[in-house]
């Protein structure tokens, strides 16, 4: 009877596994970006406390792209804060109030190895790891490390790509840097299914790009990465320039204990095509996709679409208007995580970095589930009472006054 209650409460109560449901993400806009300074498909990551936009590309009207090499630097918060309240102190006895009042950009004196957009950017260990890209000639395959600190970026070189690559996707699982896909030239690329890892830690346990097992269908183009559960997510893409319509497939790399390579096997189709978008791991067992570009219908790009890691099934969690965004990043700061460069079209770039937070959970325990209890202990107590009316003595209590036969018992 107990575990019939138990599946019954959460049939009714789980919902459908690509239905709607409680939002999980609130967004505020964190600090605008001059207009001079705004950029689509950047490198961005956090390092000392400080945002870093790097590289990039402006594109006009007639299509044409106008790139640049330089960073961008937006000293970030220590103190933890939320919106309208003023929670703790810098050092020097300022209070931070969101949203950052008066955000100064600053360009660094440095700049990249050479005008690039298109790459991959993520954050390790204080420092921002920019990948491949392109100047809309070429495609690049270098690999570099930005950091800031004492108000100085420091450029440095980390191996080469096999290939030059562009409008690929990365993440970090556990010191190694997982790249897939992309494009070979920036003109009638061709999308390319390669897989390729860089251990990056201290004591490395292979020594330069290792090209690992893909997964298994054709390559993929601006897909979505991300890491939860272990697992390395591969999700969405297009197959080519002129495709329309995203993909709307999605694959899980687990790699081997203490090893590189690993498994690939295909998850849940998504209930909305998708490319070009961002993702943020909520928890221990989800994965937020926001923004990008989501098939034909473009004013779905506000659906945050929810992945379970554990059920594997994909669900939409609410919307957020001004992260419909494509081409941006999403980078964690703090308990938060932060979107900064994108398009909100074809064109324009957006204005503003947005801050992300995680919604605390709503109860789905309704009025339904509230029945079901009520009615599980309601029937408990009248079972005991009735058969409380049948006893006795103690040996009908602790024997059932022997009446039950010893199979039974």
């Amino acid at each position: 009877m107990n575990i019939f209650v138990l599946l019954f409460s959460c049939g009714l109560m789980g919902g459908d596994a690509v239905g709607s449901g409680p939002a999980v993400l609130s967004q505020w806009s964190l600090a605008s970006v001059p207009m001079g300074n705004r950029r689509t498909d950047s490198f961005a990551g956090v390092s000392s406390g400080a945002l870093i936009v790097a590289g990039g590309r402006k594109t006009s009207g007639d299509g044409a792209s106008e790139g640049t090499d330089a960073v961008f630097v937006l000293p970030l918060p220590d103190a933890k804060w939320k919106r309208g309240t003023a929670q703790s102190a810098d050092n020097t006895g300022g209070v931070f109030v969101f949203p950052l009042p008066d955000a100064k950009w600053t360009r660094a004196t440095e700049s990249l190895p050479q005008i690039v957009w298109g790459g991959v950017s993520v954050t390790h260990n204080n420092e921002l790891i920019c990948v491949g890209g392109t100047d809309g000639t070429l495609c690049h395959d270098d690999v570099f490390k930005l950091k800031w600190s004492d108000g100085q970026l420091t450029v440095s070189a980390l191996p080469d790509l096999p290939a030059p690559r562009a409008y690929l996707s990365g993440a970090i699982l556990e010191d190694v840097l997982y790249v897939a896909g992309g494009v070979d030239r920036p003109v009638n690329g061709e999308s390319q299914h390669t897989f390729w890892a860089l251990d990056i830690s201290s004591t490395p346990r292979l020594e330069g790009w290792q090209e690992l097992t893909s997964w298994s269908d054709r390559g993929r183009i601006d897909a979505v990465m991300a890491v939860q559960d272990s697992s390395f997510f591969l999700i969405g893409g297009i197959e080519s320039f002129d495709d329309a319509v995203p993909l709307n497939s999605a694959f899980r790399f687990t790699p081997q204990a203490g090893q590189l390579e690993g498994t690939w096997r295909r998850i849940a189709d998504l209930p909305q095509s998708v490319t070009a978008a961002a993702s943020v791991a909520l928890g221990q067992s989800h994965i937020a996709v926001i923004g990008g570009r989501r098939g034909s219908e473009t004013g779905r790009a506000k659906d945050v679409l929810a992945y379970h890691t554990v059920t594997d099934t994909w669900a939409i969690r609410g919307q957020l208007a001004n992260a419909s965004r494509f081409g941006a990043v999403a980078v964690p700061w703090q308990d938060s995580t932060l979107v900064a460069g994108g398009r909100v079209d074809d064109v324009k770039p957006a204005g503003d970095v947005l801050l992300l937070e995680l919604l605390p959970p709503r109860s789905r325990f309704g009025w339904v589930g509230w029945s079901i209890v009520t009615g599980y202990f309601g029937g408990l107590l009248c079972i005991g009472y009735y058969f409380s009316k049948r006893e006795r003595s103690t040996d009908d209590f602790f024997y059932a006054g022997r009446r039950v036969p010893w199979w039974a018992a």
